[in-house]
Parts: structure tokens; sequence; C-alpha cells
């Protein structure tokens, strides 16, 4: 908001430009008068070149001065614009928020009447549109509980059902402004009020609405003091067995629909009643941790849609990388005819190492290889997420990890190779076995050099997967075996890192070779031509 400094400041900043302007003028004229009273000597200037030179250094003064003089107007002028439109800017926002705040005092007017007169309904309503500046909009808040507080007072001597939403807002508006010097009434209220529906307004309703309201008068009675508590035990005692029914049944159906956020709110709900009042054991123990989320999950979850499951994986998603993470591994490969690969990927994005993700991909197919029906583009996905991992790492693959995991891609190879799935399927496990082997294959064939310094046992698991994949791949087993270089020490590891290697890029590269060596063969051949054409 514009304020009286701001146009102090721009008057300012106008009177500084006119003294400035005021100072160019007479520096103009001191200037120009010692040079028109300029006395020369004419024993060494004739008196032509003396006027022609003083006319001149006139003219350029006159010239020099007047592009300044110019250049400073309008540099005035264009500062006096823009100081003007700022100005105009300012008055127009300042007129603006003055007509904003005649609204907001006229509105604020219009609600303290309507307070005065006991229209409590219209107060609140137009306490709502309120919502600035903030001393009215909290005022408004004020406004709002008492207003709330005076209506539940004098609505409960006559209460009926249309009453009722009074008392949820009065009490919910409590919580939103943390009001503690309403709530306790508030609560009171709202407990008072749901006693009432469970006696007159209970038929006709669906069994949720019915909990909802027991429910409150559980919340409330929960919140309530040692006093107060005493005060209304009777009304408490009387509701709590329709709570206690109401409770089992809705936990039943929505526990074994896998209704899952539905039964993470009845889980906090579970703390109203007695352990031994509730029929279903997972909600007597009340705890919430992903490993119980993880078991109700894999008990009841086929039955789950797409957007409970989705938040069941959400709540337990820790343990893809805990103690349990074979057990998480196993349930989501499990279900992948019916969830996708997109739990799969994010679980084995998940792991710090991707080799050992490998071992543990295995063992998962393993278990669920029997019932798997998609195993063909489940195991393309899991080839070419192995594929793209590689190549990301460039020329930093690290020959000891890719070797260590080597048997466990193999393993899986062997399996599903072997698979009995449908003929789309077997084309796609055919593609993914493709790629694995190709790594496999390549890596080895590539960098027997550097296989070679491995100990026998590493050199014989290395051997056993060179032999299948080349089976696969070729047809027949590789021509030598790997053996260790007698010349150097077994090792355990190497520290040595690596580019990837495929069968297909090697292929790719010897094919080119070949075409090389048949290029630089035909050269040759024509120059030993020449060469001998001119020995003739």
């Amino acid at each position: 908001m514009a304020s009286t400094y701001d146009f102090k400041n721009v008057n300012r900043e106008l009177s500084s430009l006119e003294k400035e302007f005021t100072n160019f003028e007479n520096e103009f004229d001191s200037t120009l008068k010692p040079i028109l009273n300029a006395k020369f000597n004419a024993n060494e200037y004739g008196e032509r070149e003396l006027e022609h030179k003083l006319d001149s250094i006139v003219k350029d003064a006159k010239r020099e001065i007047n592009k300044a003089y110019s250049d400073l107007v309008n540099s005035v002028r264009r500062y006096a614009y823009a100081s003007s439109e700022r100005i105009k800017s300012k008055a127009r926002e300042l007129a603006s928020y003055v007509d904003e705040l005649s609204n907001k005092i006229e509105e604020v007017n219009s609600m303290n009447q309507a307070f005065a007169n006991k229209e409590y309904i219209k107060a609140i309503s137009l306490a709502d549109s309120i919502s600035s500046p903030e001393k009215a909009k909290n005022y408004a808040g004020i406004i709002t509980l008492e207003a709330y507080d005076r209506l539940c007072s004098e609505r409960i001597k006559t209460f009926n059902e249309e009453d009722y939403s009074y008392y949820i807002s009065y009490y919910a508006k409590c919580k939103t402004l943390n009001a503690q010097k309403h709530i306790g009434s508030a609560r009171q209220y709202l407990f008072v009020a749901s006693c009432l529906m469970t006696k007159i307004s209970l038929d006709g309703k669906s069994i949720d609405e019915k909990y909802e309201i027991v429910k409150m008068c559980l919340e409330c009675y929960q919140g309530f003091d040692a006093l107060e508590r005493n005060k209304y035990q009777s009304q408490y005692v009387e509701v709590y067995p329709l709570a206690v029914e109401l409770f089992n049944s809705i936990s039943k159906e929505k526990y074994n629909s896998f209704s899952y956020l539905r039964v993470k709110d009845l889980l906090n709900d579970a703390a109203y009643f007695n352990a031994k009042d509730i029929k279903i054991d997972f909600f007597s123990d009340t705890k919430y941790t992903p490993e119980k989320m993880f078991e109700y999950l894999k008990n009841k979850g086929s039955v789950g849609s797409d957007c409970d499951v989705r938040a069941a994986f959400n709540d337990t998603f820790t343990l893809a990388t805990s103690d349990c993470r074979a057990s998480f591994f196993d349930y989501w490969f499990g279900v992948y005819d019916d969830r996708g690969w997109d739990y799969c990927v994010e679980i084995i994005n998940a792991q710090e190492d991707r080799y050992v993700a490998n071992k543990l991909i295995f063992e998962s197919i393993q278990s669920n290889y029997s019932y798997i029906k998609k195993l063909g583009d489940l195991s393309l996905n899991i080839a070419n997420n192995y594929l793209s991992f590689l190549e990301e790492l460039d020329s930093n693959i690290s020959l000891d990890s890719f070797v260590y995991s080597i048997t466990d891609v193999n393993k899986l190879v062997n399996l599903v190779s072997k698979a009995s799935v449908s003929e789309n399927e077997k084309s796609k496990i055919l593609d993914a076995c493709k790629i694995l082997d190709g790594i496999s294959y390549g890596m080895i064939t590539k960098y027997l050099k550097q296989c070679s310094l491995y100990n026998e046992s590493i050199i014989r698991d290395l051997n056993v997967v060179l032999d299948d994949s080349s089976i696969r791949l070729n047809g027949k087993p590789y021509r030598k075996d790997l053996k260790h270089d007698e010349s150097k020490q077994y090792v355990d590891k190497t520290n040595i890192c690596v580019k990837l290697a495929t069968a297909q890029s090697l292929k790719k590269n010897r094919k080119l070779l070949i075409a090389l060596g048949i290029a630089g063969v035909a050269v040759l051949a024509g120059i030993l031509v020449v060469i001998l054409m001119n020995l003739k």
C-alpha cells in the first residue's frame, strides 16, 4: 500500500532533478561567457584565422551543450512520466485496498448484526466468507465459535435430526482453530447429540452411517475428563453395546474384502473398545506395523482394489530392504499376473546391490513358478531391466559383482526356459533368455583373460554358465573350457571394472572385422596387381 513517505520521496527526487537542471544552465552560461570574451594574441594569429577559430569553438561548445541540455530535458521528462505512472498505480492500488477494506468492514458489521440479533446460522455463514485481513479472519473465527455454542445450546433442548450437523461442525471447527476454550463445550454437546441420534434417527440409515454416529459418542467420551465421564457414564453404557455390534460387523466385512484404507481407519477406531469385545484378532491388537499390514496383504490382498493394494504397498515398502525382503519379493512376483510389473521394478530398484537382487528374483520366480501365467512377460521385463542396469554403468561394471551373481542369472534362465506356457508367453521367454544368455556369454568370452584369474571354484561355475548359454545361443557348448592362468595367483576378487559386452555386440563386431578384413585383402590384391603389371 502507498504511504505519504512514497509521495514525499517522489517529490524529493523531482526537486533534486530541478536543482541539477538549474545548475546545468548556470554552468552553460559561465562556460560560454569566457569563450565569447576570449582574447587572443594578434601577433600569433591573423584576424581572419582568429575569427574562424573562435567561431568554430563557440559552435562546437553550443552543439555539445545543446545535446547535453536535450538529453537532460528528455531524461527529466521520462522520469516525470514514469513517476507519474508509479504514483497513479499506487493510487489505484490504494483505492482498491480501501474498497476491499470497506467491503470487509461491511461484512464484519453484517456478521456482528446477525450475531446480535441471535441469527446464529447467518452469522456463521457470514463469518466463513471473511478470509482477510488476518485480524478480521481471527475475529470471524471467534464469532463462529460463539455462534455455534449458542446455537447448540438452544437446539439441544428441542433436538432433531436436522440439527445434528451443527454439533458436528462445531466440534470440527474447534479442532481446526485449536480452540481450547470452546472444544470442551463442543465435545459435550456432540456427545449428547450423538446419544440422542441413536434413539431417534437410526432407522433407514446404512450400517456405516449408524457406526459413524455411535463412534462419535465413543470418541467424545474418551476425550472427557474424570468428572465429565462420571456425568455421562449412564449414556455411554447405553450406547457402547450398539457400537461394539456395529464395529464387529463393519470390520469383518471390510477386512475380508480388503478395503485397506477403511481397515486402517477401523484399526484406529479399535482403541475405543475393550479388546475382549472385538471378534477379529487383527483389530484386537491396535498396533500398526508394516509387518502386520503385510501379513494382512498376503492373506486378503487378492480381492482388493488397485487403489487399496497400492496403499498397502506404500505402507509396507520399507520391508523391501529389510530382513523380510525375500518374503516381500516372493509376494509381489507371485501376484504379477494381477498386479503387473510396476511393483516388482520398484522393489528391484530399491535394492542397494542390483546383483544381489538377481538371487532374490530367481528365488521368487522359483517359489511362484508353477502358477505364474504371464511368466514370459515377467521374464522379459526382468531381462530388459537387468540389461538397462548394466548399460547405465557403461565402463564401470564390477567384474567381481557380475561374476558372483552370474550363476543366479543362469539358474533363472534354466528355470524359465523349461516352462510349460502359452505360445505367446513362450516367445517372450525365448527373447528374455536370449538377452540374459547374451549378457553372460558375451561378458565371459570378452573377458576370458580377466576371468582366468579367479579361483577354481568360480571358474567351474563360469564354465557351466558359458556352456549353458552357448548351447542355447549356438546349439553347442563353448569350444574350450575356461582355465586358471597358472602364471597368476588364485584370487577371489580382481577389483576390475569392465564395459558391457553381449553375444550380439560381439557378433556384430566380428562381422565388421571380417568385412574390414575382406576389404583389406581386396585392396592388397589390387595393389599387387598394379605392381605386377608395372613390372611387366
